[in-house]
């Protein structure tokens, strides 16, 4: 084979296998979302990913560890988003818009929840929420199993991100996005 045919051969050969991981980068909407997270992120990565984006001694401070000791988060809105005894911990930091809670398993970043109140939404958060992540699939139910609380909410996945958007304004006069590692999903170990 002519050394020209080669480097167009392997030319190819590399632009194929680049492909795939620019468009599904360019095409998710959840990776995007991220921003500068990734799942797997230790407390110290996470700590460093969001520093301009929120004050880092508050940040620092807002460590909490579910280790079977009462927290005053227990009885909140996102009481059934951690279970004690689980080797779980979160760090928590408000922005313009959310409150936000950063869930760790084994000192790994597994889940991120945003809470807005209702009223960022003014009644339009499904609308909104289709319009940035697509139409997604609309269900009932428990978003974290065995809570027992039941919600309207539309789920998202790719392959590495699992979004739940939760109406849960009857109850909190909240909206919240739960954004999750869909391998430590599927692992059971939440």
């Amino acid at each position: 084979m002519k050394r020209s045919h080669c480097g167009l051969l392997l030319a190819g050969f590399c632009l194929l296998f680049a492909l795939p991981q620019v468009a599904h980068a360019a095409a998710s909407p959840l990776a995007k979302a991220l921003g500068n997270l990734r799942w797997g992120m230790s407390e110290l990565e996470v700590k460093n990913a969001l520093k301009g984006k929120t004050d880092s001694a508050a940040l620092a401070k807002s460590h909490v560890d579910f280790d079977g000791k009462r927290t005053r988060y227990d009885g909140s809105l996102i009481g059934e988003e951690y279970t004690h005894g689980n080797d779980e911990s979160m760090l928590a930091y408000k922005d313009k818009d959310a409150e936000n809670y950063l869930f760790f398993i084994g000192g790994e970043l597994w889940k991120w929840v945003k809470v807005y109140p209702t009223s960022t939404f003014r009644g339009r958060f499904a609308e909104t929420v289709k319009k940035k992540f697509g139409k997604g699939y609309e269900k009932n139910g428990e978003v974290n199993p065995g809570s027992g609380a039941l919600y309207d909410y539309i789920e998202y996945n790719d392959r590495n991100t699992r979004l739940r958007a939760v109406d849960k304004s009857a109850e909190g006069q909240r909206y919240v996005l739960m954004f999750e590692s869909a391998a430590t999903a599927r692992s059971g170990r939440t």
